[in-house]
C-alpha cells in the first residue's frame, strides 16, 4: 500500500492510499483530516477513517490508471468519471496540474511555476446531488514519481500470468513404435550450434 499525508493545522488536510485489492483492482481512498495537535505538530486522519462524509474509496478502471501515468509522464491532465447502475453514488475525480500560488495586491493568483498535481474527487448520492463529498490532495513532483512506479507495479501485477486460470486441454500422448535413439553423423553436429 502507497500512502501519502497532507495534514494542516487547520484541519483541512487530506490523505491518499493506493492498494491493489484482492480482484487485483487498483483502489484509491482519500480521507479528510480529522484534528490537528498543536502541542506535535502533527494531523490526525483517524477520527474520519469510518466517516462516509469525510472517506472517498472507488476504483480504477487500467484505462484510467494509463491516464494517469501518462499524465505524469507527458504533463497534462486527466478526469474520470463513474456512475455503475449497482451504486448509489456517483464518483468523479480529476488528476490536474497544480500551480504555486503568490499574493499580489490583496489576491492569491497562480504563478507560471508548477508545484505538482492534485487529485480531487467528488462522490455524489445519485438521489441527492445536493449531498456531495469533495477531497483533494496535492502531490509534489517527487511523489509523483513514487505514485508513478507504484501504479506501473500494480498494473503489472493485474496481468500477471501466474495468476490467471490456465486454460483446460487434454493433452495428447504420442506413443512411439520405434525407439527415440537417433545418431548424428559427427559432421553435422557443428551445424546445430
Amino acid at each position: 500500500m502507497l500512502q501519502f499525508y497532507k495534514p494542516n493545522e487547520n484541519v483541512k488536510g487530506s490523505a491518499m492510499s493506493v492498494w491493489q485489492g484482492d480482484d487485483k483492482g487498483i483502489m484509491v481512498s482519500l480521507i479528510k483530516q480529522g484534528s490537528w495537535d498543536s502541542k506535535r505538530k502533527i494531523g490526525s486522519f483517524s477520527k474520519n477513517k469510518d466517516n462516509p462524509a469525510a472517506k472517498i474509496v472507488f476504483k480504477l478502471s487500467v484505462k484510467e490508471v494509463g491516464d494517469i501515468i501518462y499524465c505524469i509522464d507527458n504533463n497534462v491532465d486527466t478526469k474520470g468519471y463513474h456512475n455503475f447502475p449497482s451504486s448509489k453514488f456517483i464518483t468523479q475525480f480529476y488528476f490536474q496540474k497544480k500551480f504555486k500560488m503568490k499574493k499580489e495586491d490583496g489576491n492569491w493568483i497562480e504563478t507560471n511555476e508548477q508545484k505538482g498535481y492534485s487529485l480531487r474527487v467528488i462522490k455524489e448520492e445519485k438521489e441527492d446531488s445536493t449531498s456531495k463529498v469533495n477531497i483533494a490532495i496535492g502531490l509534489e513532483n517527487g511523489e509523483l514519481i513514487v505514485l508513478k512506479e507504484y501504479l506501473l507495479i500494480l498494473l503489472r501485477n493485474t496481468f500477471n500470468m501466474d495468476s490467471l486460470p490456465a486454460p483446460k486441454q487434454e493433452r495428447k500422448v504420442e506413443q512411439r513404435k520405434e525407439p527415440a535413439t537417433q545418431t548424428i553423423p559427427e559432421d553435422d553436429e557443428e551445424d546445430i550450434w
